[in-house]
């Protein structure tokens, strides 16, 4: 018997991935907090401000990052 799971998809919000596969959690007080779960990432509602954040990490430490799409599933 096949079940259908019915779910209701938000808008797209933006997630910021390392090219080691970590993801951009935090940027505070000069501190750069990167976790390999995208549970922990940092989640922008604007994709303009999310290249903001990643031009400003790069320009800061050189870290090139990707800004991927994340849909936010609400159950």
């Amino acid at each position: 018997m096949l079940h259908h799971l019915i779910v209701n998809c938000t808008k797209t919000n933006f997630v910021l991935l390392t090219e080691s596969g970590s993801y951009f959690v935090e940027y505070l007080l000069g501190e750069l907090v990167l976790s390999p779960s995208i549970s922990e990432a940092w989640i922008f509602n604007d994709a303009d401000i999310a290249r903001k954040f990643q031009n400003r990490l790069f320009d800061t430490f050189k870290l090139y990052t990707s800004v991927n799409s994340f849909i936010d599933i609400e159950n």
